[in-house]
């Protein structure tokens, strides 16, 4: 099916005109000593190509992502983003394939934003997302945009190489899907929901609500254990991960206001199976409703000279379960971020970014800065910096890659 659908947009988009797309290249290099299974330098390559067609009421898009590691060659891969056909007929609008699915307004926390799976190998500020098989349809009524999807298959997050500094030498042989019965094997889960999108003068509104499996908040733990006298809780089976079907409404929001941007951004997950028990790195746990709220605020700043500026303060909080339940299940369980983006708004294109996130409850940070260029209309490269800092070695929040501080430079061609 996807090798089948991949042939046609290639066919279609080598017709009728030739895919757009860009070709990068990035050198990692991290400043401390890594452990005794891991690199101290990484490069990695990456593609996307990508076309937008349109035939009267036909519309085709097809967009492929592919990542190579020269070091790590399972964290390697290929995916196709967008590939669907879409038709419009009247106030519908029909579409069929691989979708990118954008609900949420935020810079950075994006708890709206639960339906894609996700490259856990990403940027940490900016996690990417693979495209998702779905029929979506929408239709304009006098009082918003009405929804509809279907998902007829679960699609897995991306979990790069074991000796990542990601995973840190533990990666998960297998995934399953926790139904309110059983456990599954199977990827193959038929996955629904509605949605609503609206604009109210100011205000922009987005509503959606979703029976599916959430791959968001997934669990990684053995489902099989035993305990042994003098040692404790010792696995039994595999390392795997678990997605839970769950019921999720998510509600995103951004009012305008002049120069300044209010934001919005909610979602309830809740699982039919609270009863597994899964034994994990921080004990055995049991899966709870989830419920994480974002607040953002976001302001404009016109200098001389042609430059901007764009200033984000965002905050992000875990509603349901204790304190130490949340730094369990959540990295960002009671976080804000601050974070500024200056435009110079000139011919390359020249671009500085800085930001750092602040655990109020674990005292941890993330940092990190960029400057972006373009060398001509073809080239452009990125330089930047992230660091990490955690006071606890507890496996929970950034602790994982507290050390991991790096530089990086990624030089992009684009055709």
């Amino acid at each position: 099916m996807k090798r089948a659908i991949l042939s046609i947009f290639c066919i279609l988009s080598t017709s009728y005109s030739m895919a757009r797309g860009v070709v990068s290249f990035t050198g990692r290099n991290f400043f401390e000593s890594p452990k005794e299974f891991q690199a101290s330098t990484e490069f990695i390559t990456d593609v996307r190509v990508e076309e937008k067609l349109r035939f009267d009421s036909l519309e085709v898009k097809f967009n492929l992502i592919a990542s190579a590691d020269h070091r790590y060659r399972s964290s390697s891969y290929v995916d196709v983003n967008e590939a669907y056909i879409g038709y419009e007929y009247n106030k519908l609008f029909i579409s069929a394939g691989y979708h990118i699915f954008n609900w949420t307004s935020m810079e950075s926390f994006q708890p709206a934003d639960i339906v894609n799976s996700q490259v856990l190998d990403s940027d940490v500020e900016s996690i990417k997302k693979l495209g998702e098989l779905a029929l979506n349809a929408s239709y304009l009524t006098d009082f918003g945009i009405l929804k509809f999807y279907i998902f007829p298959k679960v699609k897995e997050n991306f979990l790069p190489q074991a000796q990542s500094r990601v995973l840190d030498g533990t990666r998960p042989v297998t995934s399953k899907v926790v139904l309110k019965e059983e456990v599954s094997d199977s990827l193959d889960h038929l996955q629904y929901g509605f949605g609503f999108e609206e604009t109210y003068d100011d205000l922009e509104l987005k509503i959606n609500i979703l029976k599916s499996i959430n791959r968001n908040f997934a669990i990684i733990g053995y489902q099989n254990y035993s305990l042994v006298p003098n040692v404790g809780v010792v696995p039994s089976s595999g390392l795997e991960t678990f997605y839970f079907d769950s019921l999720n409404i998510t509600t995103s929001g951004t009012y305008f206001i002049g120069e300044h941007t209010l934001k919005f951004e909610y979602v309830f997950s809740s699982p039919d199976n609270k009863d597994i028990e899964l034994l994990t790195a921080n004990g055995v746990i049991r899966n709870i409703d989830r419920s994480l709220l974002a607040l953002g605020y976001e302001y404009q700043v016109n200098h001389s000279g042609g430059l901007d500026s764009m200033f984000f303060l965002e905050y992000q909080r875990a509603l349901k379960g204790n304190e130490r339940v949340k730094q369990e299940l959540y990295i960002f369980q009671n976080d804000f971020f601050l974070g500024h983006r200056l435009s110079f708004n000139d011919a390359y294109a020249m671009e500085l970014f800085s930001g750092f996130f602040y655990d109020l409850k674990r005292d941890e940070m993330f940092y990190l800065i960029n400057f972006s260029r373009r060398i001509n209309d073809q080239w452009k490269f990125k330089v930047g910096y992230r660091g990490y800092q955690a006071n606890e070695s507890d496996n929970l929040g950034l602790s994982l890659l507290d050390g991991d501080d790096e530089v990086y430079l990624t030089l992009y061609r684009y055709f």
